[in-house]
């Protein structure tokens, strides 16, 4: 099981907090945040005043800042592409001066989406980052609004029964 299935079938105070939180952004049709997974070596502790110092000049503050475990956390922010951009640009220097080995996914929902699979989606993000670069700090990001560079979500897409690929018809 990953982490999101964990997370979002969890009972515990963090599952729950996650599942209020996705919850809240499902019932509001109109919210398009920034899910921010972050998996560092050090203790989620050290990165939560460095959120807040990389943001501080951007004037980004997470609307939901989730501590996961003792090296994980779940952000939510509510800004332009350009703004994530900077904020994610900082916080990856922060990391690498601090020589901290740290894995960042973002995955900005759409609100015509359901914000359980972009959870989903930003879990597996952060697992492709984490594999293509154990040892090094690595960030990906998957911005629908960043139509320049968006990878697009067929590699996040579940085959249903009787679905055919668009491609193949």
């Amino acid at each position: 099981m990953n982490l999101a299935s964990l997370l979002l079938s969890g009972t515990d105070p963090t599952s729950r907090a996650i599942q209020a939180y996705l919850a809240e952004c499902a019932a509001a049709s109109y919210y398009s945040p920034y899910f921010v997974l972050i998996q560092t070596e050090a203790d989620s502790a050290w990165a939560e005043p460095l959120i807040e110092k990389c943001g501080e000049p951007w004037g980004l503050a997470p609307i939901s800042c989730i501590v996961i475990s003792r090296n994980a956390l779940f952000l939510a922010f509510e800004c332009s592409v350009a703004e994530v951009k900077h904020f994610v640009d900082d916080f990856m220097a922060a990391v690498d001066a601090d020589r901290v080995v740290t894995h960042m996914a973002v995955f900005h929902h759409n609100c015509l989406g359901e914000p359980r699979d972009t959870f989903e989606w930003t879990a597996m993000l952060l697992e492709q980052v984490v594999g293509d670069s154990p040892r090094k700090s690595a960030v990906s990001c998957n911005d629908f609004s960043d139509r320049k560079n968006w990878p697009g979500l067929s590699m996040y897409m579940k085959d249903e029964p009787g679905e055919t690929d668009s491609a193949t018809v």
